[in-house]
């Protein structure tokens, strides 16, 4: 049985090219959304006069994929056409009619390719998961091997890791003076104070009490002392460390683990120290194995290492070069300091498409 509903249907393409001819349907089992480029602005957007002949060559029209949060498939099918125009020298100037946000040579859209890409980056799913999961969730066809290429374009698009600083600077030094404005200067030196003493000092938050020195020692009362909230976290990771470090078996862990549930924390900022738990709950069994089999030592390093290995070895992901670095970090550094994301990201940040 299916139920016939009509809903308005928005996209950044179709936002984007209001001075194209759009219509959509349904056919086939998808939704097939049309878009002639043929009579657009075309000497607005080729930046030259309206005095300009144009002359104009073949039609044709191609099928681009767009992500899809229905039960069916997205697509495209853009109608365009080539031609050319004589600049001031008489030479030909060939073009080709196009509608903003999609790649005409990859057939798809922008924001597909930066969904794509965040899957990767961000959410950490590796190029053959995030092909499946496209494929899955939003059904669109992208091979595993083109996915590193679009990271590596997609990162070429966004500013070096040295603007991105600039930029971050500059809006945190903005901030900063709207700050100045909104609080007393007493209370301003405070806070100055103490984030210059934590910083300078976060090691201590997370060093034990045995290994501390008297210096340090003195040290960390004074900063537990300045801030309630810094207290309350060193309080409960006093509560975590018994867990590995003073249990003998499985059920002193988990008495531990009980007795860390009873601790007092932020009553107005719980969910923090609730991921803390979940995730400690979760991962109970593993973290414990050592306490079962004598064989098995604790080695956060190794663990970690191992991890990495079986990653590569299922996914074949990784930085194969200081370029593959390179270009995680750069879209990583602009999703989380320029706000560089999957739809409407700001627009100096756009790529060419």
């Amino acid at each position: 049985m299916a139920l016939s509903v009509t809903i308005p249907i928005s996209t950044e393409v179709i936002e984007n090219n209001p001075d194209c001819t759009i219509e959509g349907q349904y056919e086939k089992g998808r939704v097939v959304i049309r878009i002639d480029t043929r009579h657009q602005n075309h000497h607005q957007r080729l930046g030259i006069s309206t005095h300009t002949p144009l002359h104009w060559g073949d039609e044709y029209e191609y099928e681009v994929q767009e992500l899809s949060g229905f039960s069916w498939p997205i697509r495209y099918v853009v109608q365009a056409r080539w031609g050319y125009y004589l600049d001031g020298q008489g030479q030909r100037v060939h073009f080709t009619t196009q509608a903003t946000g999609i790649d005409s040579r990859r057939k798809v859209s922008a924001v597909l390719m930066r969904a794509a890409v965040l899957g990767v980056v961000i959410a950490g799913a590796g190029y053959r998961k995030t092909s499946w999961l496209l494929e899955q969730l939003f059904h669109v066809g992208v091979s595993k091997s083109a996915l590193p290429r679009w990271v590596e374009e997609v990162a070429d698009s966004l500013p070096e890791g040295d603007e991105i600083i600039r930029r971050l600077n500059q809006k945190q030094a903005q901030l900063k003076k709207r700050s100045e404005t909104v609080t007393t200067p007493w209370y301003k030196k405070k806070l100055e104070a103490l984030a210059k003493s934590l910083w300078e000092n976060r090691y201590l938050l997370f060093k034990a009490d045995e290994r501390l020195s008297d210096e340090e020692r003195e040290q960390l009362t004074q900063i537990l002392g300045a801030d309630e909230k810094v207290g309350t976290l060193r309080a409960f990771l006093g509560g975590v460390w018994p867990i590995f470090e003073d249990s003998q078996d499985k059920q002193e862990a988990r008495d531990a683990l009980d007795a860390l549930k009873q601790q007092p924390i932020d009553r107005k900022h719980r969910e923090p120290f609730e991921k803390v738990v979940a995730f400690l709950e979760k991962h109970f069994d593993w973290m414990t194995t050592f306490l079962q089999h004598q064989k098995v030592k604790r080695n956060s390093l190794a663990e970690t290492g191992m991890r990495t290995l079986r990653r590569l070895e299922v996914d074949h992901d990784g930085f194969r070069s200081e370029k593959g670095l390179d270009n995680m970090i750069r879209i990583y550094q602009a999703v989380q300091y320029l706000g560089w994301s999957v739809h409407h990201p700001p627009p100096d940040l756009l790529d060419s498409t």
